[in-house]
């Protein structure tokens, strides 16, 4: 969860998950939070697709037997 997350900052400071108030029920709020949330999990999914695809090169690169300079330490 980013440090700049709306829940994150609530519970942080109080310690306790907010109570649940008619502002929080507003459309434009819960809109906003809509929008704050699918673009956390698009980071998410791009950190996702870099993640597998490093593992993924890792995993096909032929792995290379150490020289006789490394075999000799």
């Amino acid at each position: 969860m980013n440090d700049d997350s709306w829940a994150g900052d609530l519970v942080a400071r109080s310690g306790t998950w907010p109570s649940l108030r008619s502002e929080s029920h507003h459309p434009a709020f819960v809109r906003c939070m809509a929008a704050r949330l699918a673009l956390e999990a698009m980071q998410i999914e791009k950190t996702a697709r870099v993640a597998a695809h490093e593992v993924w090169e890792e995993s096909t690169r032929p792995h290379r037997l150490p020289g006789p300079a490394a075999r000799a330490i």
